[in-house]
Parts: structure tokens; C-alpha cells; sequence
């Protein structure tokens, strides 16, 4: 039987295993599709003209260079690496209580990672935002 949310843990059996690897390859699309995203904004660095894009992205990629490179390294490896590795061990990690001690840190890890890439992101959305004058304000 699979109890997923009652005492946090996943059954041992073919259904738990089978619930585990559908979240974890939902995880991995997800962050995929959401890096891919947020990478499009350096498309705008072929761009003629100085604009908006151009700008946030010569930001992005001058002087907020760490912080998006550990946001990009932190996305890539709490959503994509680490579940992926999860992926490979999962038929033989999962104990009769549940995951292993060793699966239990990876996703952990991986939940860590993903907050602080999210909060990074969150930090560089902020920064690298050009300033914008307010509607009705003074010419």
C-alpha cells in the first residue's frame, strides 16, 4: 500500500516505486522547462539595438555573474542531477519504512538546492531589472 503523505514515507511496493519515479521525472521536466525559460532572457545578447533584453541580460551575465551561474548550477543539480541519480537507485533504495538513509540525504540535498536556486532567482529577477518610470509621473 502507498501512503505518500501519511507518515512521509513511500510503500516498498511496485506502486511506491512506480509513484516515486513519476514524481521525480515530473521534477526533472519541470525544472528543465523552468531553466530553459529562464535561460531565454540571454537570447537577447545578439541584439542590435541596446534594449531592455540586451541590457538585463549583459547584467545578468557581467555583473551578477555568480549569482547567476549558482543559480543556474543549484537548478540544475537539486532538479535534474540529483533526481536523475535517484532515479537509477530507486528499485533497490526503497526498505520496507520506506526510502533508504542514503536517499533520504540526496533528496534533502536536492530540496535545499532547489529553494536556494528559487531564491536566487527571485534575487536576480530583482537586480537585473532595468528601473522603469511610473505611469503619470513626472516627464
Amino acid at each position: 500500500m502507498v501512503s505518500v503523505l501519511t507518515g512521509g514515507t513511500l510503500g516498498a511496493s511496485a506502486g511506491g516505486v512506480k509513484l516515486a519515479r513519476t514524481l521525480l521525472l515530473l521534477l526533472m521536466a519541470v525544472t528543465g522547462a523552468k531553466l530553459l525559460a529562464e535561460a531565454s532572457v540571454l537570447r537577447h545578447l545578439n541584439d542590435r539595438g541596446h534594449t531592455v533584453g540586451k541590457r538585463v541580460a549583459l547584467v545578468m551575465l557581467r555583473d551578477l555573474e555568480r549569482p547567476t551561474l549558482a543559480r543556474f548550477l543549484c537548478g540544475g543539480v537539486g532538479g535534474i542531477v540529483i533526481p536523475g541519480l535517484a532515479l537509477m537507485v530507486l528499485p533497490g533504495s526503497l526498505g520496507s519504512d520506506g526510502f533508504s538513509g542514503g536517499l533520504r540525504v540526496a533528496m534533502v540535498t536536492a530540496l535545499v538546492l532547489l529553494l536556494l536556486g528559487e531564491l536566487l532567482e527571485r534575487y536576480l529577477f530583482f537586480k537585473a531589472a532595468p528601473a522603469s518610470r511610473m505611469p503619470g509621473g513626472l516627464p
